[in-house]
């Protein structure tokens, strides 16, 4: 589908104005009247519990407990990276898929971690107290200070831990207590090919054909964990037009910036995003062709940032391309309008300011970060965890206090594999951009060659000579802290000790001359939007723990009607209609298995549910409470929906239960976990 067809579309069917299922809310916060007054049903506070308690936030994105025994159910593209780093030249269980037979056979995911959320308390308050005085900088600090202050005092139970959520742009602020498993096994994945049939084409894309399930096992002190909640499954899946439910981990939404902050996304943020994507992603193909086990090592990274370029894309054509930004425009003047002479000040005029101070820095601070940056970024990591525990804890950058220490800790001892050949070409790629875009002679770009004239060779050198890809290591260096640090030869750890003062830079800018005033702007924003509107608005997702709510419908597309489910026939078809080419190759055991199958069987549908991503791998419920669907992707129209909500043709795509269950009965075999998701 082509990206002006797209927009037009969604110049046509995305009105600013609320819609009847728009909304991605936090648990202590739903929309009770709404659904009392448009579906009939009032969900009641043992209803929500149950929902909130079966769901899982596992590595950043979503999932959700399915048996008493601690199975849960996620999206094999999230359990992706577990299987990319269980598998070896020998055992390639991305190409061939992992099924464990009994809890013995069920593989640890390295430094994969689980939580599940178990309290929420209001500490706006608190917080904006302690940081109302002072100048932008006093400001700042104090808010860090106060946020580090509630989390130490959280009393967390052991295995709990506790963290401050940032609502309304930070106009709100939660303490969220969740339960935490760092011991997450793998028990099913099916091959990549029937997880993502289609391909890179079919991605954001309906109808669709996609086994995308996987199913994972948390653990506590090496046995199964007994959850307080889970999901019954229910097989005949939803019907067409029942009012469903998500509840998963959305990323973050744009919905409430301002209309000059999504002008900044559109000129400024999106483009540096998609060029960095397309050139990360050349590197990674170019490197992948060179041999089969080079095409097994780039496979994880390859899909993560395909998909990340196609819905930036998608969400960046609608900002480009349709009057989106202009609806936004009209509709603060508006607000303004409402609100003049009851806003202090002009908090409108003050988020303009910021974006004044972060345009001509952009280019620099989007590189100037050790996040997801491989072996570097774990020497980055390693290198600033030393120096930061010698801060009072309220001092210190949020990532370090004490209240995440033991998943970052994790992360940087995780025995996960790391391949020297794929560093080294990620690592000079980074090389390459950062000449190409801030030119050789910027501290940073020099920062990366150590200062020499041949930067590539120092970096080759550097990567063949580090040890950082053995976990022991990292660990001494770990309990060594800052005097291990400082009498470092490592070369990524000399890299890295260089780079410091200049992603530490960008990250105190970020805290002090955006995240702050920024927060203070957004509370008065806030208060006249509420002042407005009252709370009908949902705040923006965070990454952290909401529910959304839809029909399963299907809709109209330029005069084609497109059915609200698939079924096992059209996946068939569409093989077939290709010749069986790749990407439209079926996996060779559903291809055996095509007999045994009844072609009726529903494979993929859509609803209404406002999501985005962060949101794969949520389970779709019914009233009952019953698990009816998985959410694994959207369709092209709601790309848009990072910056506003439509119901006309945006959609969220789920797998039928149905299809999972028929898979691991009639395809996989694995009649154990299937018994186990029946509740037998």
């Amino acid at each position: 589908m082509k990206p002006t067809r797209i927009a037009s579309l969604l110049a046509l069917t995305l009105p600013l104005a609320a819609h009847a299922d728009e909304g991605m809310w936090t648990f202590d916060t739903p929309p009770l009247t709404a659904l009392a007054s448009q579906y009939k049903f009032k969900p009641d506070a043992s209803w929500l519990e149950g929902l909130r308690l079966a769901a899982v936030n596992l590595g950043g994105a979503s999932a959700s407990f399915v048996s008493k025994n601690g199975l849960v159910l996620t999206n094999h593209h999230v359990a992706l990276g577990c299987v990319q780093d269980l598998s070896d030249a020998a055992h390639d269980f991305v190409k061939k898929g992992f099924s464990a037979a009994t809890l013995s056979a069920e593989r640890r995911c390295p430094g994969l971690e689980a939580t599940v959320l178990v309290g929420i308390e209001d500490v706006t308050a608190r917080i904006r107290a302690a940081s109302a005085q002072g100048s932008e900088t006093e400001r700042a600090a104090a808010r860090r200070a106060e946020i580090a202050a509630i989390e130490k005092d959280c009393k967390a139970a052991p295995g709990q831990s506790c963290k401050v959520v940032t609502l309304y742009q930070g106009a709100a602020y939660h303490l969220y207590r969740s339960e935490r498993y760092d011991d997450v096994r793998l028990v099913f994945a099916p091959e990549f090919q029937a997880a993502f049939f289609g391909g890179d084409p079919d991605n954001f894309v309906y109808p669709r054909y996609a086994y995308d399930m996987s199913l994972v096992r948390v653990y506590r002190d090496g046995k199964p964990v007994k959850p307080k909640s889970w999901l019954r499954w229910n097989d005949a899946g939803p019907t067409e037009g029942e009012l469903l439910f998500v509840a998963g981990h959305p990323g973050r939404t744009q919905r409430l910036l301002t209309a000059s902050q999504l002008g900044f996304l559109r000129d400024v943020t999106n483009p540096l995003r998609l060029a960095a994507y397309e050139r990360r992603i050349k590197a990674l193909k170019a490197f992948a062709a060179s041999s089969p086990e080079a095409a097994r090592r780039a496979a994880d990274s390859i899909f993560g940032l395909e998909n990340g370029y196609k819905s930036t894309r998608g969400a960046q054509d609608s900002l480009v391309t349709t009057d989106l930004l202009a609806r936004k425009v009209e509709a603060e003047k508006t607000l303004r309008a409402k609100s003049a002479g009851k806003v202090e000040g002009d908090p409108w005029a003050e988020v303009d300011a910021v974006l004044a101070k972060a345009a001509p820095r952009a280019k620099a601070d989007a590189l100037q970060s050790f996040d997801r940056q491989g072996l570097l970024g774990i020497a980055g990591h390693l290198v600033q965890l030393a120096a930061e525990r010698n801060k009072p804890n309220g001092e210190r950058l949020p990532e370090y206090r004490d209240a995440l220490l033991p998943r970052l800790t994790g992360s940087l001892t995780a025995t996960a594999p790391y391949y020297k050949d794929l560093e080294q070409v990620l690592l000079l790629d980074r090389l390459d951009q950062a000449t190409s875009e801030l030119g050789a002679d910027h501290p940073y770009t020099k920062a990366l060659t150590g200062n020499r004239a041949d930067g590539k060779a120092y970096l080759t050198q550097a990567i063949a000579q580090t040890k950082l890809d053995d976990p022991a290591e990292r660990r001494r260096l770990l309990d060594g802290g800052a005097a291990a640090i400082a009498a470092s030869s490592d070369p990524l750890i000399v890299l890295a000790r260089a780079l410091d003062p200049l992603v530490r830079e960008t990250r105190h800018f970020e805290e002090d001359e955006q995240v702050a005033p920024l927060a203070r702007a957004a509370e008065r924003i806030e208060a006249a939007r509420y002042a407005a509107f009252g709370s009908s608005v949902a705040p923006d997702a965070t990454g952290t723990l909401r529910f959304s709510y839809g029909t399963a419908r299907g809709y109209d597309w330029y005069g084609f009607t497109v059915p609200w489910k698939t079924t096992v026939a059209g996946l068939f078809d569409r093989s077939s209609s290709f010749d069986g080419k790749t990407p439209f190759d079926l996996a060779p055991k559903w291809k055996a298995a095509q007999k045994k199958l009844d072609p009726a069987t529903p494979m993929d549908y859509v609803l209404t549910a406002d999501i985005v991503g962060g949101n794969s791998g949520s389970p779709v419920v019914n009233r009952q409470g019953e698990l009816v669907g998985l959410i694994f992707d959207g369709n092209p129209s709601s790309l848009a929906n990072y910056y506003v909500y439509g119901d006309r043709t945006e959609r969220a795509l789920a797998v039928h239960p149905k299809l999972i269950t028929e898979g691991l009965d009639k395809v996989y075999g694995a009649k154990a976990v299937l018994r186990e998701l029946r509740g037998r």
